[in-house]
């Protein structure tokens, strides 16, 4: 069986999300129970542009660990 060592997450983040209030966090768990979300400090590894008003951000996730959890949240500030 093949394995990998990292999870690419993709999403779309609007590129005026600054001006419009809008924050994006990218966050992780090792446990949905506990509800204890920790931030993922390490920059996405890439964005590209999509159509107007939108680009594609991209993190790295490692796979190592067998427990992960990963969540986007998306507030208004």
């Amino acid at each position: 069986m093949p394995t990998f060592e990292n999870l690419n997450y993709i999403y779309r983040r609007r590129t005026d999300a600054v001006a419009r209030g809008l924050a994006y966090t990218f966050e992780e768990s090792s446990n949905l129970l506990s509800n204890d979300w920790n931030l993922v400090t390490n920059p996405p590894s890439g964005t590209a542009p999509l159509e107007t008003g939108f680009e594609a951000v991209t993190n790295q996730v490692p796979t190592t660990e067998p427990n992960r959890f990963i969540r986007l949240r998306l507030s208004i500030q």
